[in-house]
């Protein structure tokens, strides 16, 4: 697994949020997951994952009004994601996962 990869996306996706450069926000989000996609070691939903993003980077340039408001209120949960996956716990870091989808944050 490579959280190098992780962390840096995690981290330019801060930076880039608090810059408010949402266009490269949102794609460093978007790098975010598909760098955790990969870490898992399935292919499958490596590809899942990259061709949802496509669909979602659509949807973030068209609702958030190129704004990156949400992004900074979500940098925490990402953060906590990370961190869990980072201490291997797979059962908190699943959970985290599925609020962020469920937007809960």
């Amino acid at each position: 697994m490579n959280l190098k990869t992780i962390k840096s996306y995690l981290d330019l996706r801060a930076k880039l949020a608090k810059e408010n450069q949402a266009l490269e926000c949102y794609q460093a989000d978007i790098n975010f997951h598909v760098a955790i996609a990969e870490a898992c070691g399935n292919s499958l939903l490596k590809e899942i994952y990259k061709i949802a993003s496509k669909h979602v980077l659509k949807t973030y340039e068209s609702s958030h009004n190129n704004n990156t408001d949400s992004f900074i209120a979500s940098q925490k949960i990402h953060t906590d994601l990370y961190l869990y996956i980072e201490k291997r716990d797979s059962d908190h870091a699943a959970l985290t996962a599925q609020k962020i989808v469920e937007r809960q944050y």
